[in-house]
């Protein structure tokens, strides 16, 4: 055997594999360049550590990139060492790509996909891998300049609703922090505001939802795989739209495997970028107002705005800007905490930031085809979420400009260098959540079923429906059927009544998981039948390659190498652990819950939850100030669309029908309940002018 002309190439792959990865973190911003020139060396350790040694890729991934909320996700094979390793490459040239800034490359899209789901899947290191190396902000910023109205001739003026539109309208608002939110220049924010507003106010040709709003119950029936019953033809098409689930779906690859999604709402990213840029404007007051409500009452003013009313408004932000995280936030962590974020369950109780967006990724994953419901579907809304304060900005859904917007098929071409302003209005709700737990029976949708309408203009509740609440629980009555339930007051930290006894999910489960054991065993290998030694010798070294601990593999081997006594091994690799926590950043789980937490698997233990609907109303001194109201409304579960009914109280003139506005959004990010608002009308077929809203809670 030909000796190596090297000396360095005498030294232990092992020993190698940590010179590579100390070369590659040695920035830990950016693509591992330094690791090249090693690379380049020679052939004999090209072999040794190019990319076929995913161990050493995924290791260099995961001290780079977040990957739990892959884990929780996708499951554990999302974190194998393969997986990882492709992910690296990936990701590691999609940064290199955005880092140039070219919006015209041929693969802005895919780059443009890859830069949204790691924002998503962000727990601080991505966001900074992003903006900080690549400059994502100075991309999609020139993208939004050059490119979102490009091409608009051939759809009448109209700009395109595509992908690539999509995600850089997401990417926008999520680059935005308070830093540069404040550094935008009054034109800078006029511009963006004339650029995305169509998408804003057109609601019948940009929806802001994943299925029309006139459904509750999916999936829907078959007639809507091939025509639209009762949709009416506008100038910008057919109204409610239904989408060609194959025109929506799209296949990219992700960590390894190719998974089918949907883009972002475009309308619904416009929305949140709108007002984020319109509460830079503060509210004002006049110097003649009332000081507080104690001078407006003395002054003979009891229900008019104050200046400590302004102050109040003033004093948060409607929107909540995308949280970044820090990159080494599980430093922070208890144990126990720890365990939790990495088992790749699902739990409200989780500190990493991508866990706020779990549902988001669900809705885009699970939520393109209506009429087909997808088994492997998560959670698309966190029960408990509504309850609280929440405070925003809603715009009038009835200005000209609305409905110059909607009226025509070209569009309003004096719009396009001089956007309409909308006129905007402080928003307060106060929210409690109501649980429908199995067996109880959970009220039905109103509306009627020839038309197709499941009763959207009463928040889905039939037109008589009757709500009242006392000492936790809420009585749903519909007098005319004659229909009645129970629904429970959700309360965070009180269990509900949910018993497994009772509750028809479980039992059914329990009865499917007997069948499935008594199927198993009688399939099962007779005591003396062994598996073969090379099944076994196989598992183990998929175990170790993929499933395993990559820093405990790497450990065993340096100590096979040198011997126990030769060198602190654990020592040696103390410095790129210390980051993550130790070991258990490195290990690939099998997702089963083995920690000590008394928090649930929200997607493994069955709350018995099966309908979950909202009352409320406007605060005293909010309404003092901006009017009273009152809500109620309910959770599509489909998708978490949220539908709520705001009604004047006491009703004005005495006209319950007047004053009355559903809104309808979801919640974005865990944080921002964003959409649209129409005004209440008998038909549920008829085409109003609809404002946006946005809100988060206080």
């Amino acid at each position: 055997m030909a000796r190596q002309s090297s000396r360095l190439c005498t030294v232990p792959a092992v020993v190698l594999e940590h010179i590579a990865l100390e070369l590659a973190l040695a920035e830990p911003l950016g693509p591992p360049a330094a690791l090249v020139p090693l690379l380049q060396t020679c052939r004999h350790i090209y072999a040794l550590l190019n990319y076929e040694n995913s161990a050493l890729y995924a290791a260099i991934f995961t001290l780079k990139f977040d990957r739990r909320a892959a884990n929780r996700r996708l499951g554990e094979e999302a974190i194998y060492s393969s997986s990882l390793a492709f992910q690296l490459r990936k990701q590691c040239t999609a940064l290199t790509r955005i880092r140039s800034g070219d919006v015209y490359s041929p693969s802005v899209v895919s780059d443009l996909w890859t830069a949204f789901i790691m924002m998503t899947e962000n727990d601080g290191k991505n966001a900074a891998q992003l903006l900080e190396y690549a400059s994502l902000d100075v991309l999609v910023d020139r993208f939004i300049h050059t490119r979102l109205w490009e091409g608009r001739e051939e759809h009448a003026g109209w700009p395109a609703e595509s992908t690539a539109n999509a995600l850089a309208i997401w990417l926008y608002w999520m680059c935005i922090d308070n830093a540069r939110l404040m550094s935008f220049s009054v034109r800078d924010m006029e511009e963006l505001k004339r650029l995305t507003l169509p998408y804003v106010v057109t609601t019948i040709r940009y929806p802001f939802y994943h299925a029309p709003d006139n459904h509750f119950d999916f999936p829907l029936a078959p007639v809507f795989a091939t025509e639209f019953p009762f949709a009416l033809a506008t100038p910008h098409g057919f109204w409610p739209q239904y989408r060609d689930p194959d025109m929506v779906r799209e296949r990219i690859e992700h960590y390894g495997e190719e998974i089918t999604i949907a883009p972002p709402l475009l309308a619904l990213g416009a929305r949140l970028l709108y007002w984020t840029l319109a509460e830079r404007r503060v509210w004002q007051y006049e110097a003649d107002w009332p000081v507080d409500r104690e001078d407006a009452i003395s002054q003979g003013r009891p229900s008019f705005p104050t200046q400590a009313d302004i102050i109040e408004l003033n004093s948060t932000r409607g929107v909540k800007l995308f949280d970044r995280g820090d990159w080494d936030w599980r430093a922070k962590l208890a144990p126990e905490e720890e365990r939790d974020e990495d088992d790749g369950v699902q739990r409200t109780t989780l500190k990493a930031k991508s866990a706020a967006w779990d549902c988001d990724w669900e809705r885009l994953r699970g939520c393109i085809d209506p009429i087909r419901l997808d088994p492997h579907k998560g959670l698309v809304y966190v029960p408990g979420t509504l309850s609280g304060l929440w405070k925003g900005r809603i715009s009038n859904p009835d200005v000209p400009a609305i409905r110059a917007f909607m009226a025509g098929a070209r569009f309003p071409e004096e719009y396009a260098t001089h956007p309409p302003t909308l006129l905007e209005y402080p928003l307060y709700m106060f929210f409690r959540e109501h649980h429908s737990i199995n067996p109880k029976v959970p009220a039905p949708p109103g509306g009627r079923e020839e038309e197709y309408d499941d009763g959207l203009c009463n928040a889905w509740f039939p037109p008589t429906v009757d709500i009242r609440e006392s000492n936790g629980i809420v009585r749903v009555r519909d007098p005319a059927s004659g229909f009645a339930t129970q629904y429970e007051t959700y309360e965070e930290g009180r269990p509900n009544s949910h018993s497994e006894a009772t509750c028809r999910i479980c039992i059914g489960k329990r009865l499917e998981e007997e069948s499935r054991i008594r199927a198993s065993s009688s399939r099962s290998p007779s005591p003396g039948e062994e598996v073969p030694d090379a099944v076994r010798a196989h598992a183990h070294t998929l175990a170790v390659a993929e499933g395993g601990s990559i820093i405990a593999h790497i450990r065993a081997r340096v100590n096979a190498a040198f011997g126990d006594d030769a060198m602190d091994v654990d020592g040696l690799l103390e410095n790129e652990l210390a980051e993550e926590n130790g070991a258990d950043d490195w290990t690939s789980t099998d997702g089963s819950d083995t920690s000590e937490s008394d928090q649930a698997p929200l997607d493994r233990v069955c709350s018995g939850i099966q309908d979950i609907i909202v009352t409320g109303e406007t605060l005293t001194h909010h309404g003092q100030a901006w009017g009273h109201y009152v809500f109620y409304g309910r959770v599509r579960a489909w998708d978490g669309l949220v539908a709520i009914v705001r009604k004047r109280d006491p009703p004005r003139n005495d006209d319950p029908a007047r004053d009355v506005h559903i809104f309808r959004g979801y919640i974005v990010g865990g944080a921002n309940f964003v959409g649209s608002v129409r005004p209440w009308t008998r038909s549920p077929r008829a085409i109003t002018g609809e404002g946006p809203f946005n809100m988060s809670r206080v």
